[in-house]
């Protein structure tokens, strides 16, 4: 609860002056420590294990205020490190061409001729409910009553369309979705996915999006995905083959690699 409300607080904060948000967000991290440490008296004081040994009083204690100085400020500076920019979390639910642009490796090969792949259009406005969208999970938020009913996310998917099949679970049973303005997540995107080979990516999807639309769609739709998935596997390959001069370049270079 307290870093929730310290991050509300910060995003307040930083609506509301001009100074850097990294800046603000290290300087009100270490604030607070500052602030907040003296409630240490009530730790040493009532805490089960005060006075026995190895523990010693926290208040007191140089080390323990600079190990917690240094984890505020680790907060602070992970609270704000991403540019600021702020990305679409809402998304239309995807149509059966948007499948098979996924499986098919589209945008990948789109990204390799230079040109720009557009995925499933936004469908309503930010703020407004809607039954025709769902959002990204790293932002996604839910009444706790909402999720059990749901019956969460399934648990079939692993790293894709999970979101996507439990935002049409949620409207498909009268549910909407929505995003607010006012709260901003920070997410690392791809932190988890760019440590599995390309390989295991594709079969990954193409695995969630069969999944998906024998759920959704119809028997025809998941059979068209399981056809086009050898094929979508060769041009994996191609892309590997194309990709393969670059990475070399990049390890030479000390550059990392693209989650792409």
């Amino acid at each position: 609860m307290n870093g929730v409300a310290f991050g509300l607080t910060y995003e307040a904060a930083s609506r509301r002056t001009a100074l850097d948000r990294r800046r603000l967000a290290l300087g009100m991290a270490l604030a607070e420590h500052v602030a907040l440490y003296p409630l240490a008296y009530f730790v040493d004081r009532y805490h089960p294990a005060r006075g026995k040994p190895g523990v010693p009083p926290l208040l007191r204690s140089p080390r323990a205020f600079v190990q917690a100085a240094w984890r505020h400020a680790i907060f602070g500076v992970a609270l704000e490190g991403t540019s600021g920019s702020r990305l679409n979390s809402l998304y239309g639910f995807p149509r059966m061409r948007d499948l098979l642009s996924d499986v098919l490796r589209v945008r990948a090969v789109k990204k390799v001729l230079g040109k720009s792949y557009s995925p499933a259009p936004v469908v309503g406005e930010l703020g407004e409910p809607s039954r025709s969208v769902w959002i990204v999970g790293a932002g996604l938020a839910m009444r706790r009553s909402d999720w059990l009913r749901a019956g969460g996310l399934d648990e079939g998917y692993f790293l894709w369309y999970e979101d996507i099949d439990l935002g049409a679970r949620v409207t498909g049973s009268g549910g909407a979705c929505t995003v607010v303005r006012e709260v901003v997540v920070r997410h690392h995107g791809a932190m988890s996915w760019v440590r599995l080979t390309r390989r295991r990516r594709q079969v990954l999807r193409l695995r969630a999006a069969h999944r998906y639309a024998s759920q959704h769609m119809s028997r025809g739709a998941a059979a068209l995905i399981l056809a086009c998935g050898p094929f979508g596997y060769l041009i994996g390959v191609a892309l590997d083959v194309i990709h393969w001069p670059l990475d070399i370049g990049l390890r030479r270079s000390g550059t990392p690699k693209s989650a792409g």
